[in-house]
């Protein structure tokens, strides 16, 4: 352990789960006037990850309710470090008074793509604190590990700036001379921990879920006083469960456990793929599934390419924010044209090459089920950040060697210079930001160009960049050898798996496509797993990555939560370890756009895990997995 706060005992005024904003916090557009960084940064987990409006059902027509998520309780905050790396990551205990000492309970919870410790607080906590359960949170060794280099400011695990280089803090960059060099071009540039460790870190997510459960153990020995005490632990049901990467994170973790530590899994939409499918077969209805199981790099290097073609599309136009597109057709069209002119797309017209751009991303796994999300995908830039962040991550890139010569820093906005930090942002940055760009005003710069050109996302250097991408994605170079290495050290091997899992996954996914993560892994594993333990795959209809969205117009009429669902396997997980209830089987979940008056979502659109879900039933039998459609 590297650093360990004192236990903090934590009332209603500033409670675990939603460090005192109550239900009406989190439903509140921004945070109240003068929070501190801790809510800043809960209530951006809630509202970043859930639908927490009334509409969307959340505390109305399912758990929790709005009394229960006020949670009192003991936080034990730690910085910990694995043997060999250079880096710490941080690990957060919440203890709440509620703790069900007759059955106790530890879910462990990595966050979601690269966010920090407080990642999974909403999306996986607000069950865990609110059923009696125990909850350890990670940020897996990304987190807001930024550093920014001129200033030499950190964060340290509290979210604090550390200008001190001897103060505890998630991500420093030591000066070498190479760094000072590179300084004196770039004298605003930002590291980011996930992207510039030079370490993977995807690699280690198994190890720090493994290491954050022991911590969290540690913490509740330490707080053991209930009617059995310490001797409770003995007994402890520890459930790992994350959403996307934490969710990946999670599986993989039960794969690496060799203590017994996880007791089950409950992985939703995760980032998780098989390094082979075993000779398995996916069909959606009568519809069969080609070249299942890419990796999210390979997947977002194409992605990058032919999104913003596909921006031009009447699909994206109808699309809910689809009005938002009017105002970058102009280099939408010049992207698309360069497109043209490098083979890369057919079609002699915005539209040809539009609808062209759709039928390769139908290729690639994203098909029509996913149209709902194109004009939000080009809005929230998620291509360009992935394909940036996790090339550097999986080839360890130091900064000044970064693929395609992306770097990032503090700007106006797209296309505006780079520049230094306010001060207010400094204070709040590690609250605000997801841990990738663009994001609490950090920007992705492409080489250093003039600042319209470098800072444009749809630009002549960007595009040079998305070329260079995808030629790392599929060619031989040495860097796509070195790239390919780390993508292979990431791999999951489901034969390894050896605990109950549950794996949720909306089939309108957007981001991470049911085709190259929960379908290919339950096939693979279903092929080739040799533990009796049951493993089971619930597809949720009209189910998206970004449940954020439905809280603005247009969303909940095209795509459905995936939350209460979640939130639905993690009790019957912990009813399945802790009572030995069965697991329903695999099987496709359901939906419907809200019914209720105004728009009101009801708890028979969101449909449910059944416990016979007859034709809805999702089977694998002679080495093909078959999916309803």
């Amino acid at each position: 352990m590297v650093f360990e706060a004192t236990p903090k005992r934590r009332e209603s005024a500033d409670d675990l789960l939603t460090a005192g904003l109550g239900l009406e916090g989190v439903r509140r557009p921004a945070p109240p006037e003068g929070a501190g960084r801790r809510q800043i940064a809960f209530h951006k987990e809630f509202r970043e990850l859930l639908d927490v409006t009334d509409a969307g059902g959340f505390a109305r027509i399912y758990k929790p309710n709005a009394d229960a998520l006020r949670q009192p309780g003991t936080e034990h905050l730690a910085l910990l470090q694995l043997p060999g790396r250079r880096f710490p990551f941080a690990a957060l205990a919440l203890i709440p008074d509620t703790f069900d000492w007759e059955a106790p309970c530890l879910v462990a919870a990595p966050a979601s793509g690269s966010r920090g410790a407080t990642g999974a607080i909403g999306d996986i906590g607000a069950w865990a604190l609110t059923e009696g359960c125990a909850l350890v949170l990670t940020d897996k060794s990304c987190g807001v590990g930024a550093n920014l280099l001129g200033e030499d400011i950190s964060f340290g695990p509290d979210l604090a700036p550390q200008s001190d280089s001897a103060a505890p803090t998630l991500f420093r960059l030591p000066h070498t001379s190479a760094l000072r060099k590179y300084l004196k071009r770039r004298p605003h540039a930002v590291a980011m921990k996930h992207a510039h460790s030079e370490e993977n870190p995807e690699a280690d997510w198994p190890e720090t879920l493994l290491a954050a459960i022991r911590f969290g153990l540690y913490a509740l020995n330490a707080s053991a006083g209930g009617p059995r005490g310490a001797a409770a632990l003995e007994d402890v049901a520890v459930i790992a469960a994350g959403v996307s990467n934490g969710g990946g994170t999670a599986v993989r973790a039960a794969e690496a456990d060799r203590e017994g530590l996880i007791d089950g899994v409950v992985a939703a939409e995760p980032n998780v793929r098989p390094g082979d499918l075993r000779g398995a077969r996916i069909m959606e209805g009568d519809r069969p599934i080609p070249n299942a199981g890419r990796s999210l790099f390979s997947c977002a290097a194409d992605m990058n390419l032919l999104a913003p073609c596909a921006a031009l599309s009447s699909a994206a136009q109808a699309a809910p924010l689809g009005d938002l597109l009017g105002v970058d057709a102009p280099r939408l069209s010049e992207w698309s044209a360069r497109l043209a002119r490098a083979g890369l797309i057919d079609g002699d017209t915005d539209d040809s090459r539009a609808e062209d751009a759709l039928r390769r991303m139908t290729a690639l796994g994203f098909g029509e089920a996913t149209r709902p999300l194109l004009a939000a995908m080009h809005v929230m830039r998620i291509w360009p950040a992935v394909t940036a962040t996790y090339a550097s991550a999986y080839g360890a890139f130091p900064i000044d060697e970064a693929p395609a010569d992306i770097w990032f820093a503090f700007s106006d906005g797209p296309g505006a210079p780079p520049r230094a930090a306010t001060s207010e942002e400094v204070g709040t940055f590690a609250a605000r930001s997801g841990g990738i760009p663009p994001s609490a005003g950090l920007e992705i710069f492409y080489g250093d160009a003039p600042a319209e050109t470098a800072g444009d996302p749809f630009g002549d250097a960007a595009f040079a960049a998305a070329l260079v991408f995808k030629s790392l994605s599929d060619g031989d170079s040495r860097d796509a050898r070195r790239i390919a290495a780390g993508l292979n050290a990431c791999t999951a091997d489901p034969k390894r798996l050896g605990v109950p899992t549950l794996l949720l996954h909306g089939r309108s996914d957007s981001l991470l496509s049911v085709n190259h993560t929960s379908r290919a892994y339950y096939a693979a594993a279903e092929t080739e797993r040799r533990s009796p333990t049951p493993l089971r795959y619930y597809e949720v209809e009209r189910g998206q990555h970004f449940e954020t969205l439905l809280m603005l117009p247009g969303f909940p009429q095209s795509s459905a939560p995936l939350t209460p669902h979640t939130f639905e396997a993690l009790s019957l997980m912990r009813a399945h370890i802790q009572r030995g209830e069965a697991l329903p089987p695999s099987q496709v979940i359901r939906t419907k756009a809200p019914s209720g008056d105004g728009g009101m979502l009801m708890s028979e659109d969101m449909g449910e895990i059944r416990a016979a879900p007859l034709d809805d039933e999702i089977n694998f039998n002679g080495g093909v997995l078959r999916v309803p459609a």
